[in-house]
């Protein structure tokens, strides 16, 4: 299913490039194999843009949003997503999520406008074939080897599942800090009052280190060094790059 969904946006990807050079031949050889350069080299500035998208999408909503983990020619990267408040999480992370979606999908109704055109015009469609790719492959709910989509990500976000309810947990304890709310003063049944879930799972993890945190903030040094050696013992199961 994955790897056929690969080839699948690839295939449509390289027929929108052959549309754009068969467009583009009427201006001349030398239009075709510029446009065709271009459609190859504008790739990693689309994965760019995808990920611009998030920055900007979540800055507006009120997270802040940095890149951990990219790859050039990997259509995924990780975030860490930092919430500047506690109202509103599921919204407003989803905003953040969607981001790279909308804005690659503007790049995509760009480009197919440009290409509809013709002429001079559709060399300038050289934006769409990249775009495309980035943006159908990230709005298929599926699982890679270097992540999750986004489509997967929002969908999850705006379930009930145990591990999304957490997620949110977390992230809404993250809003309060950020908020200026101190640790110490936070809740402590927020802390535990969520779904069990598997426990090599991130969001839980990021769960027991604020744990850890707390108890230390509170002084309770007993708890505090139960929860720091429970966090020791699960940080092999983050993945690689991973920041929180």
């Amino acid at each position: 299913m994955k790897a056929a969904a690969t080839v699948v946006c690839a295939l449509l990807s390289l027929a929108l490039a052959a549309v754009g050079g068969w467009l583009v031949y009427s201006l001349g050889v030398w239009f075709t194999v510029g446009y065709v350069a271009l459609c190859a080299v504008f790739f990693p500035f689309a994965l760019l843009i995808h990920e611009f998208g998030h920055i900007l999408f979540g800055t507006l909503a009120g997270m802040k949003v940095a890149l951990s983990r990219a790859g050039i020619f990997s259509p995924y990267a990780s975030c860490t997503v930092m919430p500047k408040k506690s109202s509103h999480i599921k919204a407003r992370y989803t905003a953040a999520l969607a981001g790279g979606l909308v804005l690659g999908a503007l790049f995509c109704i760009a480009g197919a406008a440009l290409l509809a055109v013709g002429g001079l015009a559709a060399f300038f469609s050289f934006v769409l074939p990249s775009s495309f790719y980035v943006f159908l492959l990230n709005a298929l709910p599926l699982t890679y080897a270097d992540g999750g989509t986004d489509m997967l990500a929002i969908c999850r976000n705006l379930s009930d599942a145990p591990s999304a309810v957490v997620a949110r947990r977390v992230l809404y304890i993250q809003g309060l800090l950020s908020e200026g709310t101190p640790l110490e003063e936070i809740d402590e049944n927020l802390l535990f009052d969520v779904p069990q879930i598997s426990e090599d799972e991130p969001e839980f993890i990021v769960l027991v280190s604020i744990r850890a945190d707390y108890y230390k903030a509170v002084n309770d040094d007993k708890k505090a060094a139960f929860w720091a050696q429970r966090l020791e013992e699960l940080m092999q199961y983050l993945p690689e790059g991973y920041a929180g």
